[in-house]
């Protein structure tokens, strides 16, 4: 699971965290999902992500369809695995794990080790 302390942080869960700021389809996701905290449907997910300015300027503005597939095939099930949310296939739903820090707390994150990689040379 992504968050936690820095004395934590191990390859993968940093590869994963590279993995999901770089892309920014997942950043637009994050950044619709930071903050919230109720659990939020599919489809209103997909209306937020489209609205955020990090969704690939290659994906239609006005498909809510093939965004909502998006996130159902893709992108969820790999917030899922790292542990950002919680999403129910059946129900369509989302559970966002983190909170407003969590963007943040990645961030942080990333550019400690950085420091670290940089001071190791």
């Amino acid at each position: 699971m992504l968050g936690g302390d820095r004395d934590d942080v191990d390859e993968e869960e940093l590869s994963d965290a590279l993995q999901l700021l770089s892309d920014p389809a997942y950043r637009a996701v994050l950044a619709a999902l930071d903050g919230q905290d109720q659990r939020i449907g599919l489809a209103e997910l997909a209306g937020a992500v489209l609205r955020q300015p990090e969704w690939p300027a290659r994906a239609s503005k006005t498909d809510l369809e093939t965004v909502a597939a998006r996130l159902h095939h893709v992108h969820l099930p790999k917030l899922d695995a790292t542990g950002v949310v919680a999403y129910d296939v059946d129900g369509g739903t989302v559970d966002y794990r983190g909170d407003s820090g969590t963007l943040d707390r990645l961030r942080t994150r990333l550019a400690d080790a950085n420091v670290a990689s940089v001071d190791a040379r």
